[in-house]
């Protein structure tokens, strides 16, 4: 593996890690507000 292949696997890892972390933001402030 080159460095391109390494950080274009790095920058899908982090977009994956902030998706997951934008779903779990909007499911708290969904609850805090009920």
């Amino acid at each position: 593996m080159n460095d391109a292949d390494v950080s274009k696997q790095i920058q899908q890892m982090v977009r994956f890690i902030r998706q997951e972390a934008e779903e779990k933001a909007s499911e708290i402030s969904i609850s805090a507000e009920e």
